[in-house]
């Protein structure tokens, strides 16, 4: 039996093992995590050596799956399933810093993305993002963001790309990784040469442009692709340039070929840019699948009269693009305007193909169709928005007239009350002046309501309908109220139905005003006819000014 004393101690020998066992561990993924970004195939190496079922626990296994999972990518060994990454994915969902779960999400998004499934990824990048808050790793996060921008340009989202790599470019920046930085620069500069943005590209180029001598070859390349594009939008010479290019990069497969050719063609030198397609076919042994090389070529061939070999590399890349664009149509990604583009952009290179086999050979660039989205896009807003304001324009125009019966209708009401009180009027004149005041005492009421527009015509509706019986109220209350002015009006030959147009006038309407409630399209003759009385010229002082103007000059 042991004894109180060797039970103790041998307690104390094993938790001294397993607290020894877990430091050695600790020192190992550490050392592991340091090298990670400075050396990742050493990394690698010492996290292969450790052997899992060792692990002294979850939390070991999680950290330990995290940092594999980190170290193969980083190797660009790709992972097509998440069972190596499974065990950090189970314990940092609840578990952990918001580094370690930014970082197992983003490496999960990183193996739904290798196994073709950007829908998937995205809603894993997605969910790092709600960490990024809390985390303090500006690297990782400029990745994550570099990530998602790599989807949104695989489905021509060319804004939210761009948007997505300027902040990671930033955490670049505060990560003080500049060749992450200018490689996150460069790929803004390309969106922006996408939507012929030159001015931004030109920009954002001038940014990385001092640090040139410290880059590599594929960046400075780069940043030489940019800039011949943006000489050749200012109608320069990009000659120079392009022996600049040539001269500035020792590595002749870092050379972007493609668009060299394409600088060539610009410059009207087809032969070279035949010739450089000519080396990149040296470089790159899949030139057959590219669709930028199949396009220049096609335009570099048709330029210098070979049109079937022009024809043959177009065929190939809409081939190639139109099964690129059915894998977007087919996404169950949440951007149903891009999949409508995708359809467009397929039917709008058969019929080029169409006009290529007829001998008339043009060439359509994939970006062209994406100013075509840009462009539909800004036509639809402008229409929303000239919707809006016409909308608000009438509004406001039928507030204002609502406001002109309503202060004619508070002076006639002071009139007909003061002539209602006196005696001996005629009967029909009493009786069309106490419903004249009823319904403007109904008018008034419901102007003065919080919704004058709406509750003032539905009160009047009933009223105006009878659009003769309004016609011939208001041309009494004229006849109490401006008896002199009724009588010019019909001294000067006016008919009855026209002396009810003039009153309309005096309380506040316009031609127009009065045509729409009338109904009667032909009231400009109308209005042609009662000028032509009055003696007025045709282009003369408005009728309705002058109208109001001589019933003050007779009262």
């Amino acid at each position: 039996m042991l004894t109180k004393t060797s039970l103790l101690a041998s307690i104390y020998l094993l938790l001294t093992t397993v607290s020894c066992h877990r430091a050695g561990t600790d020192r190992i993924l550490d050392e592991a995590e340091r090298l990670l970004n400075r050396d990742p195939e050493r990394a690698l190496s010492i996290l292969d050596s450790i052997v899992q079922d060792e692990m002294p626990g979850r939390k070991y296994k999680a950290r330990f799956a995290l940092l594999h999972s980190a170290a193969l990518d980083k190797n660009n060994i790709d992972i097509l399933n998440d069972s190596i990454i499974a065990p950090a994915a189970r314990w940092y969902r609840r578990h952990g810093t918001a580094e370690e779960k930014l970082k197992t999400w983003y490496y999960l998004g990183r193996i739904r993305q290798n196994a073709g499934d950007p829908d998937a990824a995205m809603e894993c990048f997605a969910k790092a993002e709600r960490h990024v808050g809390h985390a303090k790793d500006r690297l990782q996060t400029g990745m994550l963001y570099s990530a998602k921008a790599f989807i949104y340009e695989q489905l021509y989202c060319i804004e939210e790309a761009m948007a997505n790599t300027v902040t990671a470019s930033e955490n670049y920046l505060a990560a003080k990784d500049t060749s992450r930085y200018v490689n996150a620069v460069l790929n803004i500069c390309y969106d922006c040469l996408s939507i012929e943005n030159y001015e931004n590209a030109e920009k954002w180029l001038s940014a990385i442009w001092p640090r040139m001598e410290d880059m590599t070859d594929a960046q400075k390349s780069g940043c030489y692709v940019v800039a011949l594009h943006t000489v050749h939008s200012k109608g320069k010479d990009t000659g120079p340039l392009i022996t600049e290019y040539l001269e500035s990069i020792r590595d002749s497969s870092e050379i972007n070929w493609i668009e060299l050719a394409y600088a060539y063609e610009n410059a009207g030198d087809y032969e070279k840019g035949i010739e450089a397609l000519e080396c990149h076919r040296k470089t790159d042994p899949g030139f057959a699948d590219d669709p930028a090389y199949l396009v220049v070529n096609s335009s570099l061939n048709e330029r210098t009269g070979q049109y079937e070999e022009a024809l043959k590399s177009y065929k190939e890349y809409v081939r190639i693009t139109d099964n690129t664009d059915m894998d977007i149509f087919e996404s169950n990604a949440k951007y149903a305007e891009d999949r409508e583009i995708a359809r467009h952009r397929i039917s709008v290179r058969e019929l080029w193909l169409a006009i290529l086999a007829l001998g008339m050979a043009t060439l359509i660039l994939g970006t062209s169709l994406f100013f075509s989205r840009l462009h539909e896009r800004n036509r639809k807003r402008q229409e929303e928005k000239e919707k809006i304001e016409k909308e608000k324009a009438v509004l406001e125009q039928e507030k204002d007239n609502y406001m002109k019966l309503y202060r004619h209708a508070l002076n006639e009401k002071r009139h007909l009350q003061r002539i209602s009180n006196e005696t001996g009027l005629d009967r029909e004149i009493r009786q069309s002046i106490e419903e004249r005041l009823n319904i403007l005492n109904k008018f008034i009421t419901a102007a003065l309501s919080k919704n004058l527009v709406s509750s003032a015509s539905d009160t009047l509706k009933e009223f105006m309908d009878d659009r003769e019986r309004f016609l011939h109220s208001t041309k009494i209350s004229f006849i109490i109220m401006h008896p002199q002015f009724i009588s010019f009006l019909k001294n000067s030959g006016l008919t009855e139905w026209e002396i009810g147009c003039c009153c309309l006038y005096c309380i506040g309407l316009n031609g127009n005003e009065i045509a729409v409630y009338l109904k009667r399209k032909s009231f400009y003759n109308a209005s042609s006819v009662i000028r032509k009385k009055l003696g007025l010229e045709k282009h003369g002082i408005n009728l309705d000014n002058f109208l109001k103007g001589k019933m003050q000059e007779l009262d």
